[in-house]
């Protein structure tokens, strides 16, 4: 390998290195460093390549900064350099000038027949051997990567036409003529970032989660393993490359982080061979399977460090991500009798395992442990997953569903029912909308998102969907069936710099004119952060501030839903060893981990980490924590809504106060589970003929009150 030691001076110009070769040797506990001698005072020195003979070829190349124009000049070269460093040879890449400002030589080149191969966006580049430019092929789609394989042929990763899905196409570098691609069989696998030439002329493929192996005969990918399981995050493989024997070597850098901003970072480089052990030659663990839909980076972290520390237990993780349908998948898996030890069951019917007795009572776990207790717990998350006294899984973090609505037209309202909703929304001025880009199918099926369980009772088996509260509904939804999402409107988010370490996240939502003109019935919470509470008080300000309301129930309910924001856990009954499969899940749930920097995208489940959040949300002074975080003030944060925008400052006590508030009221559950789903569909499919005018809201009703009884009696 080459590594640089740059010495960076204004605008990172580099003003000079030293540049290395290292040689490291499997089973060696240290690198040989070598000097490179004969590179320029401001060279660095790049990727290795190896010609047939085995020659050592080197990419070097010299960046220029000009501060008058604001524009980088990167000039590339190619240097043979031998064993004891010695660099000869220079040959200057010649870049057509269109190219040159943003081209990028880096990991995306081939060194072949003396030739440099480049791919970068959607063009494949040829440099001969004295540095000049000799074809360029330019393509459809983008190219993931360019690699040789299968006895010496040239291959192009991209993604295949009216698929969106990869497919490997042969390249003829004469003509740019690219084969028939082969699709990567029944795999969905994306975002591959490292490919590699298999000893048996085969081609692996790293997507950072798993490794996989395409057979060029069988014209398939078929999955290696998982990376977690042999103790490697896939993320942060710098490269592979497989050996002689068939075993694996696997440069991983490894970064650590400090303090709450991560303003300390330091990264080590790891050095792992992967092989194929007999079972008996290793030292024994108890392994527990851990199946997901998606692998949180921050958990797979967690794995990582529990398998390499713990003596007695392994994690191997089951990732479902690559199915065509992974919830659904899994679910087969499971009625099949495949239940693993421990279920990311977020996305999947919680009912439905609760009722067949597939998931263990985490209560009884929970106490046995001398560090984590019950009451640790905020306790009205708690409360809300209860299932009559029984705690069969827990979130990670967990996000609030709610709404916010103008006090002109709301007062001191909370809770309300689906006649206060419709009689309020009629109540309102020509022109009003019930919510931005409302549809007739959200309605229902959003609305029923935290009512389920007030339709359905998975215990008993007993259905109300043909009730009277469920027919009004669907009555009012139709309301909005000329009201089609408008994708054009892209009220999408979209981060971007702030300026001095700071974010602006900007949307294309116009609901600002229309709550600012009183236009606006409600406006969607679905927080995962504070920032609403901020937003809200300037949004609603000429509407005399603005009510947190729940979804509406027929008892006026003013309890507020909450639903996991990433992975949420179970351990099932079949598991043989319960306070095992605990010994690992507890490290997500200790305030330590509660409280990390990671845990941005949702709310910590413990009321401490909770408590800690809401403190460092209201610093006003850059100070350092008790243990060691650095807490820097709220100050760079902005939001913009079309016109509207707002810098976030820190949190004053009213404002928290109001937070709180919200902490306490706390009592339902979105079901976005596969059983939800599917329910879903099939309510979907009932009510398109009531919007066309073909069935009323009542037919419709007795057709969904039908068809969900018998999927409730039939997964009971």
């Amino acid at each position: 390998m080459t590594c640089s030691d740059i010495d960076y001076g204004k605008d990172y110009q580099v003003n000079s290195s030293e540049n290395y070769l290292l040689q490291y040797s499997g089973g060696s506990d240290k690198f040989d460093k070598i000097k490179i001698n004969g590179l320029k005072n401001n060279e660095c020195a790049g990727g290795l390549f190896a010609d047939d003979g085995n020659s050592l070829h080197m990419l070097t190349y010299i960046q220029d900064y000009n501060r008058k124009t604001g524009k980088r000049k990167i000039q590339y070269y190619i240097m043979e350099v031998d064993g004891t460093g010695n660099a000869s040879g220079r040959v200057k890449i010649q870049l057509d000038k269109k190219d040159s400002e943003d081209f990028y030589l880096g990991d995306n080149v081939i060194f072949l027949d003396g030739k440099l191969i480049v791919y970068f966006d959607k063009k494949v580049y040829i440099f001969n051997k004295d540095g000049s430019a000799s074809k360029t092929f330019e393509f459809d789609n983008y190219i993931d990567s360019l690699f040789t394989a299968n006895n010496g042929k040239t291959y192009i990763l991209s993604d295949m036409e009216n698929t969106g899905r990869p497919g490997i196409s042969e390249l003829d570098l004469d003509t740019g003529k690219t084969g028939k691609p082969s699709s990567l069989g029944d795999n969905n696998i994306y975002n591959i970032n490292n490919v590699k030439e298999a000893v048996n002329g085969n081609v692996y493929l790293n997507n950072g989660d798993c490794l996989y192996e395409f057979d060029f005969k069988k014209g398939q990918a078929e999955l290696v393993f998982n990376w977690v399981n042999v103790n490697i995050d896939g993320d942060s493989i710098s490269g592979f490359t497989q050996l002689e024997d068939g075993s694996f070597f696997v440069l991983n850098t490894v970064a650590g982080y400090s303090g709450a901003e991560a303003d300390g970072v330091s990264a080590d480089i790891e050095i792992a061979t992967i092989s194929k052990k007999k079972y008996s030659d290793i030292k024994q663990k108890k392994i527990f399977t851990l199946a997901t839909n998606y692998i949180d980076m921050d958990v797979k972290k967690e794995i990582l460090e529990f398998n390499k520390t713990d003596n007695d237990y392994h994690i191997e993780v089951k990732d479902y991500s690559t199915y065509e349908d992974p919830a659904g998948q899994m679910s087969l898996d499971i009625a099949a009798g495949k239940i693993p030890d421990i279920i990311d069951i977020g996305y999947m019917p919680k009912e439905l395992y609760i009722k067949k007795g597939f998931l263990a009572d985490l209560y009884p776990i929970i106490e046995k442990d001398d560090m984590i207790k019950k009451e640790d717990f905020i306790d009205t998350v708690l409360a809300t997953l209860d299932h009559n006294g029984k705690l069969y899984y827990l979130p990670v973090s967990f996000r609030i569903d709610a709404f916010a609505g103008p006090k002109k037209i709301f007062g001191d309202m909370e809770g309300w029912s689906y006649e206060d909703m419709e009689r309020i929304y009629n109540d309102m001025p020509e022109g009003s909308s019930f919510m931005y880009n409302m549809t007739s199918e959200w309605f229902v099926d959003n609305m029923l998102s935290t009512q389920m369980k007030d339709f359905i009772n998975y215990d008993t088996g007993e259905v109300n969907l043909d009730s009277e509260e469920f027919i009004n509904m669907i009555e009012f939804s139709k309301n909005f069936k000329d009201n089609e999402f408008d994708e054009s409107s892209d009220d999408s988010y979209i981060m971007s710099s702030g300026g001095s370490d700071g974010v602006t996240v900007s949307s294309n939502d116009e609901s600002y004119g229309l709550i600012k003109k009183g236009r606006l019935l409600l406006k969607s919470m679905e927080m995962y952060d504070f920032s609403d509470i901020q937003i809200n008080e300037k949004l609603f300000k000429s509407q005399g501030g603005y009510n947190i309301l729940s979804y509406p129930s027929s008892d006026k309910d003013n309890k507020l839903a909450i639903l996991p924001s990433g992975m949420c856990f179970a351990i099932s009954e079949k598991c043989s060893d319960k306070e095992g499969a605990w010994k690992f899940l507890r490290r997500l749930y200790t305030y330590k981990f509660q409280k990390s920097e990671f845990m941005s995208s949702g709310f910590p489940v413990r009321q401490d980490a909770m408590d800690k959040k809401i403190e460092y949300a209201m610093a006003t002074k850059e100070y350092t924590d008790d243990d060691g975080t650095k807490v820097v003030p709220l100050t760079n944060y902005s939001y913009n809504y079309g016109d509207f925008k707002i810098t976030l400052k820190p949190y004053t006590k009213e404002q928290m106060d109001i937070f709180r508030g919200m902490l306490g009221r706390i009592g339902k559950e979105v079901d976005f589970g596969q059983s939800g789903d599917e329910i879903s569909e099939i309510i979907k499919e009932e009510i398109k003929p009531v919007y066309s005018g073909d069935k009323t809201a009542k037919e419709a009703a007795g057709i969904i009150q039908s068809r969900v009884s018998v999927y409730v009696s039939e997964n009971s």
